[in-house]
């Protein structure tokens, strides 16, 4: 059996050998998404196979992430804390994803009621595209709806990994906001989460 600490297991790539003991839910998150988009590694990738899966799937990892970097905070708090604070990405962006996240996983569609501050009530509507040189989040003008989007899958699949990245920096510095919150610091969530494992089958 083959040694790691909690934070190697918890960034694990996804393309090394699971472990006999079983590996964390991001690592299984992360291959299952390389199944889908390929290689984190490459930059071109056929969007034709696997894009709404992989969309999910990139959004219930970043709602994995926020536990890890805050904790015992709401789950809408935790998604858009991670996406703005180890994403880089701003309040507003983050928060329009989170309403992407709440459509499509809780019932499978590219609308959602926000129910949340931000914009309360308000539906949110999304056309997710691949085009690489957009953002990750525009509006779309072409509906005539104020709370429209376009979602570009190559921006969200980035985003992804560079929130991994930020996540895997934080833990090696942690910022006084993840350490004050009331799940305790990042590190000490990786720890945690890293302890989750699913042994391959």
């Amino acid at each position: 059996m083959e040694f790691r600490g909690p934070f190697e297991a918890f960034f694990k790539a996804p393309q090394e050998i699971p472990a006999t003991d079983g590996d964390c839910v991001l690592f299984w998150l992360r291959r299952g998404l390389t199944a889908l988009y390929g290689q984190e590694t490459e930059d071109g990738f056929d969007p034709q196979h696997g894009t709404l899966l992989a969309t999910a799937g990139i959004l219930m990892g970043f709602d994995f992430l926020g536990r890890a970097y805050y904790g015992g905070q709401a789950e809408g708090n935790k998604f858009v804390g991670v996406l703005q604070h180890a994403g880089g990405v701003t309040g507003h962006t983050a928060e329009v994803l989170y309403q992407l996240r709440c459509g499509l996983i809780h019932s499978l569609s590219l609308s959602a009621v926000s129910r949340r501050r931000f914009h309360r009530g308000q539906e949110f509507r999304f056309t997710l595209t691949d085009n690489a040189s957009d953002p990750v989040v525009s509006p779309d003008a072409s509906p005539n709806h104020r709370y429209a989007f376009l979602v570009s899958f190559p921006a969200l699949r980035r985003l992804f990994l560079g929130t991994v990245r930020g996540l895997e920096a934080a833990c090696h510095n942690p910022p006084q906001s993840a350490r004050t919150t009331s799940g305790g610091d990042v590190a000490g969530n990786v720890a945690a989460l890293a302890a989750e494992k699913i042994r391959s089958l």
